[in-house]
């Protein structure tokens, strides 16, 4: 927005007025008063942070000023739309569209939206304040030197100093002078209006169509290039919101209207509207005149509907036949025949400015026949009776004429003898052929005209269906790219966090598109499809080999089971056999029907059909996954939103009273120094273990249902669908690696030791520490992670092995990297190794966990490789026997003294420390390792990527102090 933007210009000032304008560019004296219009006059007031500094311009119904914006520091351009009691409700509408319309864009050639408000009752919109003209302004500052005497052939726009010198000078200069000069006066033009075109490309990729594009709105910077102002008018093809007008009602500044736009009630108006306008603004920047006038508003209508703009060229000789060729086809009255789109009309001014051939083609004499007969209708008609009238008359004439002549030969005959009678006959009959001859030619003539025209008509018809092919193509190949974007910055945009919002906002925005996109892809690639061969059984064989196989093992197991249901006599093992019967059927019933569709197609040698069908194939398929509404990648951004605008209050504000205690309580603990613990983010307290005497949290985004209550003891009783418990691990000095003391002697193995050196390890600051192994349900409960990577699984069971596997065993088969990835998208890690050890400790000294002191005791700690494993995890001793095959659920042995459980066995816990190349460490023994290996110094280190029955893990978070 600009101090010009809202002036009206010197050249016809009243063909400049919109007949439904915005706020600021309507004119209506009466306006000035208004008290409240008076008031907003005075330099120096204030409109919420923005102070008044001057007047840019007004009208009826609003106000523009050059403000101080006094937090940014910037000046802006104020749009203030008045409170009164003659405000229109279409002026409001008007004033809320434009600026919803432009807070969509983002170009730099496009005026900035910085903010929408209102303050005291005045609706405000703050502009970007671009300094400089407008174009009105440059074409009527050229316009004066016309009239001062100059050659309009040799005068041109210019929007340099540089090259307005130039052009003053030309008189003076030689003809070569003036001719460098001419063309970089027009050069600069055509950069202008190009640059105006790729603004206005951008505006119409989102939707959205200026309808009033005309000298006035558009600005001309200081580098010469082009912004675009005043989307108050614009028509936003996407959006659902209420209109500014009744249907016929007519927008724009008539001057600059396309022919369409004047018949708003009967035509639906897309962007190749505006590109006329622009074509419009073009023109008259190489000529300083418009292309169609008229003594009042009735006759400049019938000109621009019926009329054929002038070629540039008669006006100004100077202009190139290729740059006037760009301007009559972007001002081409069928919209057909005009650029698609701006970028077009941009790349045709670029390839000129380059000296490369240009798109543009001058309409034939054919085309401006058929138009002059459609602008005509009753002059051709009445032209075409005139012409058969007198062709009748002459006919009349003719053979009047004839019939005397015929009378005067035949008293001339009988006085001649037969001889002559026989040559006079023979000479009718000569006549007569080449008559005949002659009407022949001119039928062959007219046959190839029609013939000729017919070829040119389809293939101009060809032309325009690949133009519209080709721009399809692009749009879809956009959308695959658009697609692969998407997904992969969804990706980075965890965990669902305050900080995240903005971005979780503008990824929306941008890729909401994508959800409309599916069905126009779905119609073309079935019809491509349609254009494939048949689909043959063999191919169907081939597609569904797997499934036909599994159909003919279901239909084994049916046999055995009819059979044995023919046998059984005990009637409960009929139902059972029953049942399973009813499923395996159903199962193949299902598959049978899978077996019907087509899974391949063939499009034989066409090479190029096959490649773009598998592209279309596999986008298809991403965007049906895309907007799947419960799983989709939209609808997953969408919730994570969510949840990231109310995790503060869900977390903090709802549970205020109950971190004031806890904070307050830590502060004064014995256990955590003097820790001045803020409300961390995601977590809920939990208050404090009656053991450990340390507070535990629980972590949110992977708990299920009402918030866990400690039971009479002080305990937590953990299901299902407990989240993760974390405890505040106090910061302390310990002693790391394999410790030097006396195992008692009980049964102690003289190799047990650890490749660590024992070294002393300060812990400086306190960490959350999960007090269980994270669960199977946990880790299903976590965003994306929706199936269990375990390999045993919910329901596995085991003869010996105590009851069957729950959602509270821990979850194991999993790698480094599903680890950090699953708990980064909740706000979680993994620990160090010094932390882990620290935690596992827990102030003791000990090799083992708690204060046992023997390989013996372990089996009151956690769950080992006992003597139950014996002959199932391969040929070893061991000392004790914990009754468990595999991993126990979660809390089933002794906790330590900091409370956490199964520190040592259940499964191995990677860490965050890195050993190597790609190598990770993890602590703590496993189920299927013996009481020797059940240290708390002990460490295997493993590639990142691998995934192991015994490899789990305990979730970390650090204490936040900001």
């Amino acid at each position: 927005m600009s101090k010009d933007d809202e002036a009206t210009t010197p050249i016809n000032r009243d063909d400049h007025e919109s007949t439904q304008l915005s706020a600021a560019s309507d004119s209506d004296d009466s306006a000035h008063s208004d008290p409240k219009a008076l008031q907003l006059g005075l330099r120096g007031l204030r409109i919420g942070h923005y102070r008044l500094l001057e007047e840019l311009g007004h009208g009826g119904q609003g106000y523009v000023y050059l403000a101080e914006d006094e937090k940014l520091h910037r000046q802006v351009a104020l749009k203030v739309l008045l409170e009164s009691s003659r405000m229109s409700s279409s002026a409001r509408l008007r004033f809320e569209r434009e600026a919803e319309a432009a807070s969509k864009l983002d170009h730099s050639g496009i005026a900035r939206v910085y903010e929408i408000g209102e303050h005291d009752g005045l609706s405000f919109i703050a502009f970007e304040y671009v300094t400089g003209k407008n174009l009105a302004d440059h074409i009527s500052e050229t316009g004066e030197q016309v009239s001062a005497g100059d050659d309009v052939s040799e005068l041109h726009i210019s929007f340099s100093e540089e090259i307005e010198t130039e052009t003053k000078k030309s008189s003076a200069a030689s003809s070569s002078g003036k001719s460098s000069a001419d063309r970089d006066a027009v050069m600069s033009a055509v950069r202008y209006i190009e640059s105006a075109a790729r603004a206005l490309h951008a505006a119409h990729e989102v939707g959205l169509i200026h309808r009033d594009i005309k000298p006035a709105n558009l600005m001309v910077r200081e580098d010469g290039s082009a912004c675009v102002l005043d989307f108050g008018l614009a028509k936003d093809e996407e959006s659902d919101a209420m209109t500014l007008t009744q249907s016929g009602d007519l927008m724009g500044t008539p001057a600059y209207m396309s022919p369409e736009q004047l018949l708003a009630h009967r035509l639906k108006l897309d962007r190749r509207t505006d590109i006329y306008s622009l074509g419009v603004a073009l023109f008259e920047s190489c000529t300083l005149r418009r292309p169609f006038l008229g003594a009042n508003r009735q006759e400049l209508y019938q000109a621009i509907s019926q009329q054929e703009p002038p070629n540039p060229r008669s006006i100004n000789p100077k202009i190139p036949k290729d740059l006037a060729a760009i301007i009559l086809t972007a001002m081409d009255k069928d919209r057909n025949r005009r650029y698609a789109t701006a970028l077009e009309f941009a790349q045709d001014l670029r390839r000129f400015r380059e000296f490369e051939p240009v798109h543009a083609r001058p309409a034939g004499p054919w085309v401006k026949a058929v138009r002059w007969v459609q602008r005509n209708p009753i002059v051709a008609t009445a032209s075409l009776a005139v012409f058969i009238a007198l062709s009748s008359a002459l006919g009349v004439f003719y053979f009047k004429g004839e019939e005397a002549r015929q009378s005067r030969d035949k008293a001339l005959i009988a006085k001649k003898d037969a001889e002559d009678a026989r040559d006079e006959a023979q000479t009718a009959r000569n006549l007569a052929a080449d008559e005949s001859k002659q009407k022949s030619i001119a039928l062959e003539r007219e046959t190839k005209a029609l013939g000729e025209k017919t070829t040119a008509l389809a293939a101009e018809k060809r032309e325009r269906q690949a133009k519209t092919w080709a721009l399809f193509e692009v749009e879809r190949l956009a959308d695959i790219k658009k697609l692969q974007q998407a997904t992969a910055l969804a990706e980075v945009l965890w965990p669902a966090r305050p900080k995240k919002i903005e971005a979780l906002k503008a990824w929306i925005v941008k890729y909401e598109p994508l959800n409309e996109a599916l069905p126009n892809h779905e119609a073309y690639l079935a019809g491509l499809r349609r254009g494939s061969a048949p689909y043959t059984e063999e191919e169907r064989l081939r597609d569904h080999a797997v499934t036909l196989t599994r159909i003919g093992t279901l239909a084994e197991s049916l046999k055995k089971a009819e059979a044995d249901l023919a046998k059984a006599s005990d009637a409960a093992a009929k139902v059972k056999v029953q049942e399973n019967i009813d499923k395996t059927k159903k199962n193949i019933a299902d598959l049978e029907a899978k077996t019907a569709e087509q899974i391949s197609w063939n499009f034989g040698d066409d090479d190029v059909k096959q490649w773009k069908h598998e592209v279309a194939s596999e986008l298809v398929e991403g965007l049906r996954t895309f907007v799947e509404k419960e799983t989709g990648v939209y609808s997953d951004v969408q919730s994570r939103l969510v949840a990231a605008q109310t995790i503060a209050k869900r977390t903090i504000a709802d549970h205020q009273a109950l971190w004031d205690k806890t904070t307050a309580t830590i502060k004064s603990s014995d256990k955590y120094d003097g820790l001045i613990l803020n409300p961390q983010l995601g977590l809920i307290p939990l208050g404090m273990d009656p053991e450990s005497k340390l507070f535990e949290f629980l972590h949110l985004e992977t708990h299920e249902g009402d918030i866990p209550e400690r039971n009479s003891d002080g305990k937590i009783a953990m299901t299902g669908e407990t989240g993760i418990i974390l405890v505040l691990i106090p910061k302390g000095k310990f002693w790391m690696g394999s410790q030097k003391t006396d195992p008692k002697g009980q049964n102690f193995d003289p190799q047990s030791r650890t490749d660590e050196k024992l070294r002393e390890v300060d812990i400086t600051e306190p960490f959350f520490l999960s007090k269980y192994e994270m669960t199977q349900g946990q880790w299903m409960r976590s965003p994306s992670a929706l199936k269990s990577p375990s390999n045993y699984g919910v329901g596995w069971s085991y003869e010996g092995h105590k009851g069957q596997v729950s959602l509270l065993n821990p979850v194991e088969r999993v790698s480094w990297t599903m680890c950090t990835t699953v708990l980064g998208r909740v706000g979680l890690g993994l620990s160090r190794e010094d932390q882990w050890e620290y935690a596992a400790r827990a102030g003791t000294s000990s090799i083992w966990v708690g204060d046992t002191g023997a390989i013996k005791g372990i089996a009151d700690w956690g769950n080992i490789a006992g003597l139950e494993c014996k002959g199932i995890f391969g040929a070893f001793e061991s000392l004790c026997k914990d009754n468990f095959i595999i991993h126990a659920p979660v809390g089933k042995f002794r906790a330590n003294s900091f409370g956490l459980f199964d520190v040592l066995g259940n499964v191995w816990e990677w860490t965050s420390t890195k050993t190597g190349s790609s190598l990770r460490v993890s602590r703590g023994g496993g189920f299927d390792y013996t009481a020797i290996n059940a240290r708390v110094a002990g460490r295997i280190s493993y590639p990142e990527e691998q995934r192991c029955n015994f490899l789990g893990l305990r979730p970390f978070c650090q204490v936040f102090f900001d």
